[in-house]
């Protein structure tokens, strides 16, 4: 309950009544906007022997923030206590619009019976200026409605933002989720940032403990054009340009400081305000939520998008915990309809920010840089965004993490003839290409199924020699070159010519493997080696 002032006790004999009444502190045109009421709760009590029968009482303010409401009694036993029902009380937009500085307004609610008026209880109310928010609190949902994505100059940075994505060889289009990818929304936020470090902003310092006590607000437009933002200005102006990209922001409040967060998939804290500093912690050690210091927008030389994120990281750590106030998800807040408070018309700032000069837009960080997401630990973000290596770059038998492998995008163009024993240069110890086993073809019409551990070092003489038939429409011929992914493939030549024993004269030595040489097979060969070439 809030100052309750009795005033005029009931002049009829033996009787007393009382006035509780519970109304909001503070409102402003955002609260008018978005049907906030004035009164949260009256209650009526007879505090004398009688009972009170005939009341009328009435809700009036002093100037005209709302319309009179009058509620009507019918009998209040001694003793007994009434909350009054139906309490909402329109706020008149017109007035809390005009309003260039705060006011006070003074609540006034009466019971009477009759021609007397038997208690009036009268509450102090702020209103504040069109352009002013009351702090966390009671008002805290409403910052949302200072967060302006329809507002012109949100609509430059996108299209700033956009010829970014082009000219790094990305797509322009402001697609917010549709990728269902986080590093596009990565890519996308880092934009968006790098368009507004061009701007040229400069630091204004807040009012001391704004937090709480709440300041006035310079939306896009007036920012664009004076070029000053506190950190509560420069928070809100990111999150308008996110919001109005089709992303998910949300603004932290620290003790005396203000910054933005993103969610990076399509996510939410659950509730418009989350005042659990571990719960913004979780989600950003999941990777799904990252904070930037918008102050950094106004440092010179610009400052990356990866260092605002790991400064707006380093404010939730544990050894800043203890003045963590509270994260406003602005997405939430637009579910409990909070709408944004509507865009005033000042051509005269517009054209003055168009004339104004500001410094060049940031670089947009390499695509490669994308990864390096804020970490606790230091590292980088994990898979899908690590670079991934070529299924043949990597050894058969090396343990690696799974999301280092990835499929060809690519089909590469077979060289057929390769001779056994003989390999293509991706590493020296690749085991050796052997001709007749189940990855050629299939086993005479039967399914392929695992050699025995004390086959996999012999030839399978038996099947080397093939008619062409077997082999219809070679792709390339003996002697061709294959160009395939910046790389050039040269067929093997023809194998030797066997010896009239069936055993073919090996090739020139391969190259020493430091893994171990397979145990030497005899030859199958009747001869002796000195007559067919082989060594025993």
């Amino acid at each position: 309950m809030r100052n309750i002032l009795l005033e005029a006790p009931g002049r009829t004999a033996g009787t007393a009544l009382e006035i509780a009444v519970d109304a909001v502190a503070r409102v402003n045109a955002a609260s008018a906007q978005n049907g906030v009421s004035i009164l949260r709760g009256i209650t009526l009590r007879n505090a004398g022997p009688v009972p009170l029968e005939g009341l009328t009482v009435t809700a009036d303010c002093r100037p005209g923030l709302i319309r009179p409401k009058t509620w009507t009694v019918d009998r209040l036993a001694p003793g007994a206590s009434l909350a009054l029902p139906q309490l909402d009380t329109p706020l008149d937009p017109a007035l809390l619009g005009g309003l260039n500085e705060a006011e006070l307004g003074e609540l006034a609610v009466s019971a009477a019976k009759g021609e007397d008026q038997l208690a009036r209880a009268t509450v102090q109310v702020e209103m504040l200026a069109r352009d002013e928010w009351g702090g966390l609190g009671e008002m805290a949902h409403l910052l949302a409605a200072h967060v302006s994505p329809n507002d012109a100059a949100v609509a430059a940075v996108l299209k700033e933002a956009s010829g970014l994505l082009e000219a790094a060889g990305h797509d322009g289009a402001i697609d917010g989720y549709q990728s269902k990818d986080p590093g596009r929304v990565w890519m996308l936020a880092g934009a968006i940032w790098s368009a507004l470090t061009g701007l040229g902003l400069s630091y204004a310092v807040p009012p001391a403990s704004f937090e709480t006590r709440g300041q006035k607000i310079r939306d896009p437009g007036r920012i664009r054009a004076e070029g000053l933002a506190t950190c509560l200005d420069s928070a809100l102006f990111l999150a308008a340009c996110y919001e109005a990209a089709g992303l998910n922001p949300a603004v932290l409040f620290s003790e005396d400081h203000a910054w933005t967060g993103l969610w990076l998939a399509e996510r939410d804290f659950g509730a418009v305000t989350e005042p659990d500093v571990v719960a913004v912690r979780k989600a950003a050690d999941a990777r799904d939520f990252v904070m930037l210091e918008t102050v950094l927008l106004t440092k010179r030389p610009s400052i990356g998008f990866e260092q605002a994120a790991s400064a707006g990281r380093e404010l939730t750590a544990e050894h800043n915990e203890h003045a963590f106030r509270m994260a406003v998800d602005i997405r939430r807040a637009r579910a409990a309809r909070i709408r944004p408070l509507a865009a005033r018309q000042r051509d005269a700032l517009l054209l003055a920010a168009r004339q104004r000069g500001g410094a060049a837009s940031g670089q947009l960080f390499e695509p490669g840089q994308r990864q390096h997401f804020p970490d606790p630990g230091g590292d980088p973000r994990p898979a899908p965004f690590a670079d991934p290596q070529r299924k043949g770059d990597v050894f058969r038998d090396a343990e690696m993490r799974e999301e280092r492998v990835a499929l060809e995008d690519e089909a590469e163009i077979p060289v057929l003839g390769i001779a056994g024993g003989d390999v293509l240069a991706l590493h020296q110890d690749a085991a050796r290409a052997r001709r007749g086993e189940a990855r050629d073809r299939h086993q005479q019409g039967r399914l392929a199924r695992a050699r025995r551990p004390e086959q996999r070092d012999e030839l399978a003489l038996g099947h080397l020699e093939r008619d062409p038939v077997q082999r219809p429409d070679p792709a390339i011929g003996l002697g061709e070159r294959v160009d395939g992914e910046k790389r050039h493939l040269t067929a093997r030549p023809a194998p030797a010519a066997r010896s009239s024993s069936g055993c073919r004269r090996r090739r020139a030595r391969r190259p020493r493997s430091r893994w171990p040489r397979p145990r030497s097979r005899p030859c199958p060969a009747a001869r002796p080696a000195a007559a067919c070439g082989c060594r025993a």
